[in-house]
């Protein structure tokens, strides 16, 4: 009953965790996307995790309302806020599979010094400026 007239407030429930696992530092953050489908009813979560030597915490996420991927508007707002409250220097590098590709979002990590590690589809390349 109390969780469900009770709202916390996101940022200050990720800097407790933060603090509870006395994390300082940089940290690898991971990306992915889970769903459930219990009974007739699809849960599909967008989650932002912080992965520790033995286990891996969410720290943030986004209920998304459809079925399938994220979109790049999506995982910008979900990073944004986790760089609202942590800044982008706590980001040793960002890891997230194939699912989390695309021209925009390679742009908004690029264009924010986000450093990133993501696994391609065989079949993309990544064109540098030497070549």
């Amino acid at each position: 009953m109390f969780f469900s007239v009770c709202r916390f407030d996101e940022k200050v429930i990720a800097q407790v965790i933060v603090r509870l696992l006395n994390l300082r530092g940089s940290r690898f953050l991971a990306l992915d996307r889970t769903n459930w489908k219990p009974g007739r009813t699809d849960i599909n979560v967008l989650v932002l995790a912080i992965i520790t030597p033995r286990f891996k915490v969410p720290i943030m996420w986004t209920l998304l309302k459809h079925r399938g991927n994220s979109s790049t508007s999506q995982r910008i707002n979900l990073l944004e806020r986790y760089i609202e409250v942590f800044g982008v220097s706590s980001i040793k590098a960002l890891l997230a599979d194939r699912e989390f590709v695309g021209h925009e979002w390679i742009g908004f990590l690029v264009t924010n010094d986000v450093p990133f590690t993501i696994r391609l589809h065989e079949y993309m390349y990544i064109e540098i400026k030497e070549g």
